[in-house]
């Protein structure tokens, strides 16, 4: 199997969350396992650079990536097929950054043997999702014809923070995600949700599509608590200095249960927080003095 991650940028935390994914994987890899990074900054890797493979990416191939419509997120799918170019046949599991290994890896991994794909969880059908971008989305796409799939009702939506790709059904899958993204930029579908959609409906399409909820924690929506937790983990044991091998076994004696992975916030929250800082900015700031 292939594991792949996607990191680059400028935000630190992506680089912290990423690495301690990565550990929650080292402390139940299997031999025939290889973990791949793509980045533009593999020194954030040092500390592991044994144990990964890492692969530089350039700004003009990002660029390249997002293609004629300039679609961030197309990024994701361009670097799976790079990926499987390389590794014919083997299965491929994307993870997000903001994910970690809880579960039973070999779990996963039957699933994948079985030619049956997964995807974090079925966030719901269609009729039942909520937010305004969603519900103006499906009146976009209802009933058309996107990469050769007719959308219906049957094609709900899931959540794309990890996607396991089995490699007997991988060129398919990407190949028609591919072309389910890019006639929905070319049709001028709302733009946020193309990405994942494309993956949850080529999936389904191909094969059997299965949650891995239950092996894989997604906390986008509770960053914070995690970013909290993540920092001192690394900071503890950096001050240490302790071994990748003390830094694995450390990782199997987590509690993974102490931290919600999903937090519903209200709107309003963030809003009047933002409002707060807006209307009292600190007072003052002193800075050390010029010499």
């Amino acid at each position: 199997m292939n594991i792949l991650f996607i990191v680059f940028g400028k935000d630190t935390q992506h680089y912290l969350q990423s690495n301690f994914s990565i550990y929650t994987f080292l402390a139940q890899k299997k031999e025939e396992t290889t973990i791949h990074i793509i980045t533009d900054k593999p020194e954030m890797y040092n500390s592991i650079a044994t144990q990964v493979n890492l692969i530089t990416i350039e700004e003009t191939i990002l660029k390249e990536w997002k293609g004629e419509f300039d679609f961030f997120w197309r990024i994701k799918i361009k670097a799976i097929q790079h990926l499987w170019e390389k590794y014919k046949d083997q299965h491929i599991l994307y993870l997000d950054s903001d994910t970690f290994l809880f579960g039973n890896f070999s779990a996963l991994l039957e699933e994948l043997n079985n030619g049956n794909a997964f995807m974090h969880l079925c966030e719901g059908e269609w009729k039942k999702l909520q937010s305004k971008t969603e519900k103006k989305m499906w009146r976009q796409i209802n009933n058309n014809d996107y990469g050769g799939v007719t959308i219906t009702e049957k094609y709900s939506m899931w959540n794309a923070g990890a996607i396991g790709i089995p490699g007997a059904h991988g060129g398919k899958i990407i190949e028609k995600t591919l072309q389910i993204c890019d006639d929905m930029l070319r049709n001028d579908v709302t733009r946020r949700l193309i990405e994942q959609y494309s993956f949850s409906v080529a999936l389904a399409y191909v094969t059997t599509l299965v949650e891995a909820q239950n092996q894989i924690g997604h906390y986008w929506s509770n960053k914070e608590d995690w970013n909290k937790f993540i920092t001192t983990f690394f900071i503890e044991h950096t001050l240490q200095n302790h071994s990748k091998e003390e830094i694995v076994a450390s990782v199997k004696n987590i509690d993974f249960k102490k931290i919600p992975v999903y937090v519903d916030k209200p709107n309003t929250n963030g809003r009047l927080k933002k409002k707060i800082d807006l209307f009292f900015p600190n007072r003052k700031e002193i800075f050390i003095p010029n010499k």
